[in-house]
């Protein structure tokens, strides 16, 4: 992005972009920072040199403490008084992410994440978390419909079912128990940790990751045909051929994909 960034501090580290949001003291997420976010991913899918995304914060502490509700009063206020709500410019909660794009963004939460913020961990491929943050899912309790949609395919009815009633932010330990986080980190070691982890999706051909992406996220609304098509699209690739090849004539030892 060529304008000046307000919430968002950029890093490369070879095929690896970090970004570190940082809007203090709380770290609310609003349309602001979604839209800002929403154009460093859309840079990122576009630069060909970069792989890998990593989102996370620039303090430690608290990651993205929720979606400002300040934001949101006005349009329980109209609506309470029986009158159209003002229009929704963006809740912050990163809509180029929601789209999951062809590359992978991990999350690496250094803190509290809760309300959109939490959501917006969900829609990432991967969440990395340090062992003294924490998550949970505040709308009922503000009154407001929980994120059910994003919750359910991660952790199903049974978990999803006590996380949206209550509200009750869970521990990273229970997080990863349940499946909302993958892996678990102390503060310091999160960050590199989850670059190295980065590191390593980068060296995978960037066509089959995109299309497993695809298959992954969108296989259950696709046909039997179009699916094929996934694999005939990456068995025709030169990425493809020439690893094979490669594997064929290195004996088909297993030891040498790992």
């Amino acid at each position: 992005m060529a304008e000046k960034l307000k919430y968002h501090q950029v890093e490369k580290d070879g095929p690896v972009v970090i970004w570190k949001f940082d809007n203090p003291p709380k770290n609310l997420i609003n349309a602001e920072t979604g839209a800002e976010l929403d154009g460093l991913v859309t840079a990122f899918e576009n630069d060909p040199s970069l792989r890998v995304a990593v989102l996370t914060n620039q303090r430690p502490g608290v990651f993205i403490q929720h979606v400002d509700v300040a934001t949101i009063l006005p349009r329980a206020e109209a609506l309470r008084a029986g009158k159209p709500p003002p229009a929704q410019t963006g809740s912050g909660m990163g809509q180029a992410i929601q789209r999951h794009g062809p590359k992978p963004i991990i999350c690496a939460i250094n803190g509290l994440v809760a309300g959109g913020g939490a959501v917006l961990t969900l829609h990432c491929d991967f969440r990395f978390m340090s062992r003294d943050g924490s998550i949970g899912f505040p709308e009922v309790p503000l009154g407001l419909v929980g994120p059910w949609r994003a919750v359910l395919p991660i952790v199903g009815i049974a978990y999803g079912m006590e996380l949206l009633l209550l509200g009750k932010n869970i521990s990273a330990e229970r997080a990863e128990r349940i499946g909302l986080v993958h892996r678990l980190y102390e503060s310091k070691e999160l960050l590199p940790e989850t670059i190295k982890f980065a590191k390593e999706l980068a060296k995978l051909p960037s066509l089959t990751v995109a299309l497993t992406k695809k298959a992954i996220y969108d296989g259950a609304k696709m046909s039997d045909e179009e699916i094929a098509g996934l694999s005939r699209q990456a068995l025709g690739s030169e990425d493809c051929y020439r690893i094979m090849s490669r594997y064929v004539a290195g004996g088909q030892n297993l030891d040498d994909l790992q």
